[in-house]
């Protein structure tokens, strides 16, 4: 009796198993032969993303970006104030 319930339950297993390789490999053909594949190429975008950077970085930089000279002379004079505090 105990036997043939092990048989049973390793009988059970295996089919379980070949079901699953048997519909695993049919998807793969379903999957390989009526989808379309998407291919990106990497190496292309990685180059315009690349090229984009260096003319963004290597532009001169817009006069708006600058800070004018009486706001820099605000600022030093502020950090001058706050160094000589910390040495007091």
């Amino acid at each position: 009796m105990f036997s043939n319930s092990c048989f049973n339950f390793i009988f059970t297993i295996i089919i379980s198993v070949l079901i699953i390789f048997v519909a695993q490999y049919v998807w793969n053909i379903i999957k390989d032969n009526y989808s379309t594949k998407k291919t990106k190429y990497l190496v292309n975008s990685q180059i315009a993303k690349y090229r984009q950077i260096l003319e963004h970085r290597c532009s001169p930089p817009d006069p708006i970006d600058f800070v004018s000279e009486e706001e820099t002379r605000n600022m030093e004079n502020e950090l001058l104030n706050y160094v000589n505090t910390l040495s007091v």
